[in-house]
């Protein structure tokens, strides 16, 4: 499992991004985790081309300021290391505001598609709120809202910006979105097998 072409060996790492993490752009982002990876002294394998750069993905792109509970980091190596060994590397040269939760192998190497992602936030809800198609909405005891939206049409599920849009009907998304202080919970695709209901 996890085995590509030329030795190369796929993993995928849980994290967190919250803080001061959150105002890290996903370009930024991006490049604090390759810069982390090296730190561990792990060998990434690298794109082709005339700038090659550690080949690792990060999924999915959060929008500037939103923190995100469990967000997933598929990085390839030239190495075998464990995954509970990898998991701890990483989280010891992480800036503050992002921390490892756990690591696997990657059982396919290429993307999979988005099947559902999470979203917690304040309500209530305007009234002219447009609830987007197949999501599922639920409410939690400290009156939080939980949103989980499935892809339409094989498209990746909607991100916050236009969540935010789509939720704010006639007011200001952009209130909406700082007022409601949305949280990506979770983020599924079939590399993770079967998906559940959010209870």
């Amino acid at each position: 499992m996890g085995i590509g072409t030329g030795g190369v060996r796929g993993f995928r790492v849980r994290f967190r991004k919250a803080w001061t993490a959150r105002y890290l752009s996903h370009r930024d982002l991006v490049r604090t985790l390759g810069r982390a990876v090296r730190r561990t002294g792990r060998r990434p394998a690298l794109t082709k081309g005339f700038h090659p750069r550690p080949r690792m993905r990060i999924r999915p792109a959060v929008s500037l300021g939103v923190p995100a509970l469990s967000l997933a980091l598929d990085i390839f190596l030239q190495d075998d290391p464990s995954p509970n060994a990898l998991a701890h590397e990483l989280d010891a040269v992480l800036p503050p505001g992002l921390s490892v939760l756990n690591a696997a192998p990657l059982a396919d190497m290429r993307a999979s598609p988005m099947t559902r992602v999470v979203w917690r936030f304040k309500g209530p809800l305007p009234d002219s709120a447009e609830i987007p198609p197949l999501a599922d909405l639920g409410f939690l005891a400290d009156g939080s809202l939980l949103l989980s939206v499935r892809p339409v049409r094989g498209m990746d599920p909607p991100g916050a910006r236009a969540l935010a849009s789509a939720l704010a009907g006639d007011t200001d998304p952009g209130r909406l979105l700082q007022d409601a202080e949305m949280v990506l919970v979770e983020f599924l695709d079939e590399e993770d097998g079967e998906v559940q209901k959010p209870s």
